[in-house]
């Protein structure tokens, strides 16, 4: 059973766990994971399933914590490049969202986009006022629609 204390560990050492449960997740599901060497376009690994090829840049946050992707990061808005959104709370294991970089052509109360005079970014509002929003993007609602060969 791994420690629960996600609040003891740092800041790093949760980004690397998180991209960890984000692969098994992904793993569960019947996709191939390759690792990227460097993370310097905002993907921290591509999963492949069926012949399609997914961009996935892995998100951890600590008890609805906001957190966003630069633009220059993820300058598509397509289904193929998808966020996997990680809520670490303690003493629970961590909560998978994995949303398509679709879901910010329309900007909502969780899905923002903000224009600063020197870029850009969009946003995961996240809070238990707006849970409600991200149901659709539960791990298992999104990953399990993806049929096997």
């Amino acid at each position: 059973m791994p420690n629960l204390k996600w609040s003891k560990i740092s800041h790093l050492q949760l980004g690397k766990i998180a991209e960890y449960y984000a692969q098994a997740e992904f793993l569960s599901y019947g996709f191939e994971i390759y690792d990227t060497v460097v993370d310097d376009r905002g993907i921290d690994f591509i999963a492949r399933k069926n012949d399609e090829f997914f961009e996935i840049q892995v998100k951890a946050v600590r008890n609805y914590n906001y957190t966003f992707i630069s633009e220059s990061k993820m300058p598509h808005l397509c289904e193929k490049r998808l966020v996997c959104y990680m809520n670490f709370i303690d003493n629970e294991s961590p909560i998978t969202y994995v949303i398509p970089a679709t879901a910010w052509i329309n900007p909502n109360e969780v899905f923002t986009h903000k224009k600063y005079e020197n870029g850009a970014e969009y946003g995961i509002n996240f809070s238990r006022k707006n849970a409600h929003i991200l149901d659709d993007y539960i791990a298992t609602n999104v990953l399990g629609t993806i049929k096997n060969d």
